[in-house]
């Protein structure tokens, strides 16, 4: 019943940083929700970790390894995941992060980092959401889900050129809603606050979820099951007259002035060096 009311059995969806994070998440509650999932990262091993995780538990899914900062590799991994899985009907992109650059402030960051920040968290979107937006309005119609961040909403010490990025993908969306509407394509994003990924539980002491924890006013962070429930929502029939929207996930962190000061650089995003 819960998977007649969502729509999105048996349809194709292709989630972009599916290997790890919040990524994987989207990935494994897609295919709970009885999609077939194309798992695409940069990282050929994790991505076919999340691949083998939904086949265990009786899903279909396919692995496909692609660095998908520029737009020729962008549309051969829309191309493979199409030809493996069919017309895609929901695409979600979770590749982000500091592209391996440590948190700095705004006067600090070099150019090097700089660029590279832009062309993980911005680049990838831009291609994916033009390549997808084009399948999808000549299918007839879908959903393109963005995982963006809080730090694109609001200031983030250490986070300048990443919540740059952020706010920027923010706008692509409202932009491609309005452009690919007609066409029935539906684009939104999701703005996760501090998310307990295994790279921030490994990157960050107990102390910052601790400290983020009693400043939230639900009084946890973010699980990422939390995240990747929304993005279902957004990607199922549920969200049909959603779209240009951007859901933050934070807990209510979002509403108040006051916050803890940061630990170890944004809280949204510790040290990533791939999506999120």
């Amino acid at each position: 019943m819960v998977e007649a009311l969502l729509g999105l059995t048996g349809k194709a969806a292709l989630v972009a940083g599916g290997g790890t994070g919040i990524g994987r998440g989207c990935a494994l509650l897609l295919a709970r929700a009885g999609c077939r999932v194309a798992v695409v990262d940069r990282d050929g091993t994790l991505a076919e970790e999340t691949a083998v995780r939904i086949r265990a538990a009786g899903g279909e899914a396919t692995a496909i390894v692609a660095d998908l900062r520029g737009a020729a590799a962008v549309e051969a991994a829309v191309a493979e995941a199409t030809a493996r899985l069919g017309p895609l009907a929901a695409v979600v992109n979770s590749v982000g992060g500091q592209a391996g650059h440590r948190a700095a402030p705004l006067a600090e960051v070099d150019e090097t980092a700089y660029r590279d920040i832009l062309a993980l968290n911005l680049d990838a979107a831009f291609f994916l959401t033009q390549q997808a937006g084009r399948l999808l309005a000549a299918a007839g119609g879908g959903s393109l889900v963005h995982v963006v961040s809080v730090a694109g909403l609001r200031a983030r010490p250490g986070a300048a050129v990443y919540g740059l990025a952020k706010a920027a993908v923010i706008n692509l969306v409202i932009q491609a809603a309005a452009e690919f509407g007609p066409a029935g394509v539906r684009v939104n994003a999701v703005a996760p606050g501090m998310t307990r990924t295994e790279r921030m539980a490994e990157a960050l002491p107990e102390a910052a979820f601790a400290a983020a924890a009693a400043a939230n006013p639900l009084g946890r962070v973010a699980e990422v099951d939390d995240v990747a429930g929304v993005v279902l929502f957004l990607a199922s029939r549920l969200a049909a007259h959603v779209t240009g929207q951007v859901v933050a996930v934070d807990g209510g962190d979002s509403i108040q002035t006051a916050r803890p000061a940061p630990l170890g650089g944004p809280q949204e995003q510790a040290t990533p060096k791939r999506s999120q």
